[in-house]
This record gives structure tokens, sequence and C-alpha cells, in this order.
């Protein structure tokens, strides 16, 4: 039968383990963990969960560790995996149902970051062959011999959670800060550690060190040839970042530059719409945010929170719809945004309130008790359903 390794590289996550390994640790074959120098209980547990434990040194180089790992696996097929990772036990043993003995295939899952909802895909599952090995220091990819092998995208969700505290948040930031400026010093202008560090310093609120290193990746020529995610998505940040800082002209700027470059860039006109709403045109910005959707988001590896910016597009385009006395479409638009975000009770009150205006009593009530199901504290909701 064909086997499966689970490779983890873990240090300090006691905590973790039981969350992560424990539910699914049955699922596979033998289970590889490096570990990189805890000092609490994190070896024993592991141990405990029936896995094969290994200490390497840590050397601030994720690649070095995780390419440890995958040197240990026996399997004919290796899924890699972080302490702070979780995935549920119906899709683990999905995996199974996945792989067969020709081993011609990698697998992309999808990685949910908690509780922010953000998502990007991976390569999580391959086969276990020379040549497949981690490079980067840091937010290590997968790198492989392209020929003779296929990409397979699963429904596979693996959910990080790691971030979710504010404290680790920090220190992480802080230890990614570091090894992205070793990295730089010998690859000053790499824009994939450019545009990793400007999310560093993005996070730690020093948005003109973060401006400039977007600007090496979008001036690299070759950034949007291997990279397009990277390489659009630097505009978008380097729009927040400007906007940050007050200087809306030059984050307009920044926008125009990458529409003219790609015009079908989804998330372009997302933004652009809201520029235009904080800058009161309505019809503008309705006009931006029906583009955005029509086109929707292309980029796929990096962690965007893609249904949280498809619910505020309906939400900002109600918004301007109800500014431009259109209740219907404002109506219509609101009940849209209940696709990706339907136990937001906000929204149900917005629509009681349009529904009064219209002399719908039958649908302002049905959307007032739907707003106190979710909120049943809400004092405005109470005292409307009280006068109809």
């Amino acid at each position: 039968m064909t086997s499966i390794s689970l490779c983890m590289i873990v240090r300090d996550e006691e905590e973790n383990l039981p969350r992560s390994l424990a539910p699914i640790v049955s699922y596979f074959d033998e289970v590889v963990v490096v570990d990189t120098g805890s000092t609490d209980g994190t070896v024993s547990l592991a141990k405990q969960y029936g896995a094969r434990v290994v200490e390497i040194p840590w050397r601030n180089d994720f690649s070095y560790a995780r390419n440890g790992s995958i040197d240990l696996a026996s399997g004919d097929w290796i899924v890699w995996f972080d302490a702070d990772n979780r995935i549920t036990p119906d899709d683990a043993e999905k995996i199974r149902g996945l792989i067969d003995d020709r081993q011609d295939k990698i697998f992309w899952c999808t990685e949910v970051v908690e509780p922010g909802g953000g998502e990007l895909v991976q390569k999580r599952i391959f086969p276990n062959l020379p040549g497949f090995r981690f490079a980067g220091a840091i937010h290590e990819q997968l790198v492989h011999p392209e020929d003779g092998f296929r990409y397979v995208m699963t429904d596979i969700k693996i959910y990080h959670w790691g971030y979710a505290d504010k404290e680790s948040l920090k220190q992480k930031g802080l230890r990614d800060l570091n090894i992205l400026k070793e990295e730089l010093k010998s690859n000053p202008d790499d824009y994939y550690f450019n545009f990793n560090i400007a999310r560093c310093y993005g996070n730690f609120r020093e948005f003109d060190k973060a401006i400039l290193h977007l600007r090496k990746v979008i001036q690299d020529p070759h950034a949007d040839k291997e990279n397009p995610d990277i390489y659009f998505y630097a505009f978008i940040m380097m729009f927040l970042f400007y906007e940050r800082l007050g200087k809306l002209n030059e984050g307009l700027q920044t926008l125009d530059i990458l529409l003219k470059k790609n015009p079908q860039y989804g998330l372009g006109w997302f933004y652009l719409g809201k520029y235009h709403f904080n800058n009161g045109n309505f019809k503008k910005a309705s006009e931006e945010f029906r583009r955005f959707q029509n086109l929707g988001i292309s980029t796929y590896s990096i962690d965007i929170p893609k249904r949280k910016i498809l619910f505020e597009s309906y939400y900002w385009l109600s918004q301007c719809y109800e500014r431009s006395g259109e209740p219907l479409l404002a109506s219509d638009a609101y009940q849209k945004s209940l696709d990706y975000e339907p136990e937001n009770s906000h929204v149900y009150l917005k629509l009681a309130v349009l529904s009064q205006d219209l002399g719908k009593k039958d649908e302002e009530k049905r959307y007032l008790e739907e707003c106190l199901r979710i909120h049943p504290q809400n004092k405005r909701a109470r005292a409307a359903l009280r006068q109809i």
C-alpha cells in the first residue's frame, strides 16, 4: 500500500500539539517531527503521540529544518505541517484517496489563517522523490523538477492559528524581520524577500520603510513574470501604506499605475472604489465595486481575507446606492453581502430600515427578527420590532 509521512518542525509547541497532531496522527503511516530546541514538554508529547522525533539545532533557517524532516521520511508521499496547523479528520482521511503509486502529482491545499480568515494555496502534499526540497530561510517554498509532474488543486483546508495571539504575533514578527534582514544582506534586490520584509514593517507600522522595499518589488523586471501574485499585490500594499501615512495622492497614483499595467486585477478596482467612496464620489465608487465583483480576486498565494473583501464590496456598494437614493438596488446589494457573512446582524438591521422606507412591513419584521436572532441585545432592532 502507498504510504504517507506527515513531516513537522516544532519548537516549544506543547500547548499546540494536542490540537494539531493528536486528532490526525492515526491517518498517517508515520509522523516525523524535527524539534529545533524545545525547552518544554514538546518532545515527550510528540513521542507519546507516536511520532519519530529527531532534534536538529536551530540555524535561523526554516528550509534547513524542513529539509531535515523530509530527509527522515520513509513514506512514498509527504504531507508537511506545522504545530500551529490543524486539519479536520475528514480532510486527513481524504488525503489517502488522492495519492497513488505513480508519484507524478503535487497537491495544493488551502491554508486558512485564523481568526481573520485570510486564505492562500500551498503545495502541501508531494511525492518523496529526489529533487523535492525547500528553499529560503523564511517563508520557505517547495522547489522541485517541473517535467513529469502535474499540479492538482484540492478542497482540503489547513487552518493556521499561530498568529492569533498579539504577543506571539509580535515575537514571530521580530524573528521574521531579523531573518529577512540577514537574507537581504546577500540578496538586497530579491523581490521575494523585499516583499516579505515590507509586510513585516507594515505590521510594525513602519510604513515608510515598507514602501522602500515594495518599490524594489515593483521595479524588479522579473517579478511580474515569476510571481505575479507578489508583484501586483505589492501595489496594493503600497496604496494601503500611503493611505496610512495620509499621502492619498501618492496612493492614488500607485493604483493608477497598477490598473494600467493590469486592468483585469480585481483588487485594484476594489480599493479604488473605497478611495472614491471615502471621498464622496458614490457614483464612481459603485462603478469600481461592480467592476471588482465581475473580475473577482485572482490572488492565490498570499493570505488575503477573500470572503471579507467580497462582503465589503457589496456592503459599500449598498452604501453607495443608499446615498444616491436607490433603495431597491441598496437592498439587493445588502442581500448579496449576506452570501459572505450570513450572520452579520448589522446587515439585517440595514435591510429592515430599507424595507420600512419601502413600506414592506413583512420584510421589515423578518429582517428585524433575524437581527435579534443573531444579536438579541440589539436595542435598535428591539425598539423597531415593537413599533410594527
